[in-house]
């Protein structure tokens, strides 16, 4: 029986790596995202850390680095599990963190006790130093990772005529909490997203009639973005006659007085703390949806349901 830290965020695929685990007599210990796994492997040995790659505050690749260099693990062997990563590139990466092993996401039950079995017959290679184009590499693969969840969450949504979700949110694994919450609710309207306030604007500025299919039921905004921060696209967004109706809600890591009372100067119509868990961040956007777009009247008709 082997001491197992397993890291994952999304709640269905947890629950089916436990069970899988737990087939094979194998300890458990649960962390949804790396921050609080980097925290456990502290407070712990582990026999075999089990991640995936795109998590939560910290992704993968960067806690696998950070328990690097912790000495009772510095040579704990890792599996990552993947989905939609480029093999060849993401094995790369992993290399610079001394990670070997890899389970595709889904997996059966016998695939994963065969991958737990190989990792714990031999020590993980020797950690690489990880240059500038493995961090190139690294943040391409988590944008390539979230561009394909859209393009996947947009097939499951009704209808060509709904109006979207506009997402303005620059952080990989930010996103990939807000898509998965999205998911896990089972909104069916498209999703859109800007990575940064001059990609926000740029929208803005071309869609700005009320009869535009494009724009947006609902906008999802985080204040601290790149090239523009959210609080300037609120400010121009609500000078604007058409936009100024869209209704905007900040989702963003700031408790700052000075940003909660600048965000409602501008009208903003929600101000939310993002929470650190998936759980909880699922139960803010079924809030969301509840209101926003179930009972709230939109300022702009649409033809598509939600």
């Amino acid at each position: 029986m082997a001491n197992i830290l397993v890291v994952e965020g999304y709640p269905p695929s947890l629950s089916a790596l436990t069970a899988a685990l737990a087939l094979g007599n194998h300890r458990v210990v649960e962390a949804k995202d790396g921050v609080e796994a980097l925290a456990k492997a502290r407070a712990e040995h582990f026999d075999l850390v089990i991640s995936d790659i795109l998590l939560p505050r910290m992704d993968g690749f960067e806690f696998v680095r950070q328990m690097r260099n912790i000495p009772a693990s510095a040579l704990t062997p890792v599996i990552f599990t993947m989905a939609t990563y480029d093999q060849a590139e993401a094995r790369s990466l992993a290399a610079a963190c001394g990670v070997k092993y890899f389970l595709p996401r889904p997996s059966t039950s016998k695939e994963t006790l065969e991958a737990v079995a190989a990792a714990l017959s031999e020590p993980p290679p020797a950690a690489t130093e990880a240059g500038p184009e493995s961090e190139r590499i690294h943040t391409r693969l988590l944008t390539e990772k979230l561009d394909k969840r859209v393009e996947e969450l947009d097939g499951l949504r009704a209808g060509p005529f709904a109006r979207s979700i506009m997402v303005v949110e620059d952080n990989p694994m930010d996103l990939d909490f807000m898509l998965q919450a999205l998911e896990e609710n089972t909104l069916v309207n498209p999703v859109r997203v800007c990575r940064d306030g001059e990609e926000a604007l740029e929208f803005i500025e071309a869609h700005s009639m009320p009869d535009d299919p494009d724009l947006p039921l609902l906008v999802l905004l985080d204040l601290r973005l790149p090239k523009v921060d959210g609080i300037e696209v609120l400010r121009r967004a609500r000078q604007h006659p058409v936009w100024s109706q869209v209704p905007f809600i900040v989702v963003t890591t700031s408790r700052e007085n000075s940003d909660i009372s600048c965000a409602y100067e501008l009208g903003v119509n929600s101000y939310i703390v993002k929470p650190v868990d998936f759980a909880a961040f699922a139960a803010v956007v079924k809030q969301i949806k509840i209101f926003w777009l179930l009972i709230n009247e939109p300022p702009f008709p649409e033809t598509g349901g939600h």
